[in-house]
Protein backbone atom coordinates (compact mmCIF):
# COMPACT_ATOMS: atom_id res chain seq x y z
CA UNK A 1 0.00 0.00 0.00
CA UNK A 2 1.56 3.15 -0.91
CA UNK A 3 1.27 6.11 1.47
CA UNK A 4 1.59 10.10 1.72
CA UNK A 5 2.72 9.63 5.30
CA UNK A 6 6.43 9.13 5.67
CA UNK A 7 7.94 5.94 5.77
CA UNK A 8 10.51 6.29 9.10
CA UNK A 9 7.04 7.27 10.68
CA UNK A 10 4.77 4.18 9.81
CA UNK A 11 8.57 2.22 10.48
CA UNK A 12 8.12 4.07 14.12
CA UNK A 13 4.64 2.69 14.66
CA UNK A 14 5.37 -1.10 13.22
CA UNK A 15 6.13 -2.71 16.57
CA UNK A 16 3.90 -0.98 19.10
CA UNK A 17 1.10 -3.43 19.99
CA UNK A 18 -2.06 -2.79 18.56
CA UNK A 19 -0.23 -0.93 15.93
CA UNK A 20 -2.49 -2.19 12.14
CA UNK A 21 -0.83 -0.47 9.19
CA UNK A 22 -3.61 -0.41 6.79
CA UNK A 23 -6.53 0.69 8.23
CA UNK A 24 -3.93 3.61 9.88
CA UNK A 25 -2.99 4.82 6.39
CA UNK A 26 -6.56 4.24 4.96
CA UNK A 27 -7.96 6.72 7.52
CA UNK A 28 -5.04 9.51 7.18
CA UNK A 29 -5.18 9.38 3.63
CA UNK A 30 -8.98 9.79 3.57
CA UNK A 31 -8.86 13.16 5.26
CA UNK A 32 -11.97 12.68 6.75
CA UNK A 33 -12.33 14.69 9.94
CA UNK A 34 -14.69 12.95 12.20
CA UNK A 35 -16.93 15.43 14.48
CA UNK A 36 -18.27 14.60 17.84
CA UNK A 37 -20.49 15.97 20.56
CA UNK A 38 -21.52 14.49 23.74
CA UNK A 39 -25.24 15.40 24.73
CA UNK A 40 -26.12 16.89 28.19
CA UNK A 41 -28.74 14.15 29.51
CA UNK A 42 -30.35 17.11 31.62
CA UNK A 43 -31.96 18.59 28.41
CA UNK A 44 -34.33 16.87 26.20
CA UNK A 45 -33.02 14.05 23.45
CA UNK A 46 -35.44 15.77 21.16
CA UNK A 47 -33.67 18.95 21.05
CA UNK A 48 -30.66 17.43 18.84
CA UNK A 49 -32.87 15.60 16.45
CA UNK A 50 -32.38 18.00 13.39
CA UNK A 51 -28.28 17.26 13.76
CA UNK A 52 -26.43 15.27 11.60
CA UNK A 53 -26.32 12.65 13.90
CA UNK A 54 -24.50 9.07 12.44
CA UNK A 55 -23.66 7.04 15.11
CA UNK A 56 -23.07 6.43 19.44
CA UNK A 57 -19.59 6.71 20.46
CA UNK A 58 -19.28 2.70 21.06
CA UNK A 59 -17.65 3.78 25.01
CA UNK A 60 -19.98 6.88 25.79
CA UNK A 61 -24.08 6.48 25.75
CA UNK A 62 -24.43 10.28 25.48
CA UNK A 63 -21.95 10.49 22.85
CA UNK A 64 -22.59 11.00 18.86
CA UNK A 65 -20.92 11.57 15.71
CA UNK A 66 -21.60 13.41 13.39
CA UNK A 67 -22.22 13.24 9.70
CA UNK A 68 -20.78 16.70 8.88
CA UNK A 69 -19.56 19.50 11.15
CA UNK A 70 -22.70 22.30 11.37
CA UNK A 71 -22.05 25.78 11.84
CA UNK A 72 -22.03 25.63 15.83
CA UNK A 73 -21.61 29.34 16.37
CA UNK A 74 -25.14 29.34 14.97
CA UNK A 75 -27.19 26.55 16.90
CA UNK A 76 -29.54 27.34 19.40
CA UNK A 77 -29.53 24.16 20.74
CA UNK A 78 -25.82 24.14 21.46
CA UNK A 79 -26.15 27.65 22.94
CA UNK A 80 -29.18 26.15 24.92
CA UNK A 81 -26.86 23.47 26.25
CA UNK A 82 -28.04 20.46 24.73
CA UNK A 83 -24.95 19.19 23.40
CA UNK A 84 -20.99 20.51 24.05
CA UNK A 85 -18.52 19.42 20.90
CA UNK A 86 -15.80 16.71 22.56
CA UNK A 87 -13.49 14.65 20.82
CA UNK A 88 -14.67 11.08 21.25
CA UNK A 89 -11.18 10.23 22.79
CA UNK A 90 -11.47 13.15 25.72
CA UNK A 91 -15.15 10.88 26.18
CA UNK A 92 -13.09 7.52 27.20
CA UNK A 93 -12.47 8.87 30.83
CA UNK A 94 -16.32 8.24 31.28
CA UNK A 95 -15.74 4.34 30.81
CA UNK A 96 -12.33 3.93 32.25
CA UNK A 97 -13.42 4.71 35.22
CA UNK A 98 -16.78 3.12 35.61
CA UNK A 99 -15.24 -0.15 34.46
CA UNK A 100 -12.36 0.69 37.39
CA UNK A 101 -15.30 1.35 39.69
CA UNK A 102 -17.97 -0.32 39.23
CA UNK A 103 -18.95 -1.57 42.94
CA UNK A 104 -18.40 1.82 43.97
CA UNK A 105 -21.64 2.70 45.33
CA UNK A 106 -22.71 6.28 44.66
CA UNK A 107 -22.16 9.42 45.38
CA UNK A 108 -18.90 9.88 43.22
CA UNK A 109 -18.56 13.18 41.48
CA UNK A 110 -15.41 13.74 39.15
CA UNK A 111 -14.87 16.84 37.35
CA UNK A 112 -12.06 17.21 34.84
CA UNK A 113 -11.65 20.13 32.60
CA UNK A 114 -8.96 21.31 30.12
CA UNK A 115 -10.54 24.33 29.25
CA UNK A 116 -10.33 24.45 25.13
CA UNK A 117 -12.38 24.27 22.20
CA UNK A 118 -12.90 21.25 21.20
CA UNK A 119 -10.92 20.17 24.00
CA UNK A 120 -11.98 18.16 27.41
CA UNK A 121 -14.73 18.95 29.79
CA UNK A 122 -16.21 16.08 31.71
CA UNK A 123 -18.64 16.24 34.70
CA UNK A 124 -19.71 12.73 36.39
CA UNK A 125 -22.19 12.44 39.11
Amino acid sequence: MQSHLPHNFLKSLEGLPGFDKEPFVEVHEQGRQLTSIRLNPAKPTAAVNDLPLESTVPWCSTGRYLTERPSFTLSPIFHGGAYYVQEASSMFIQYVLEELYKNVTPPTRVLDLCAAPGGKSTDLE
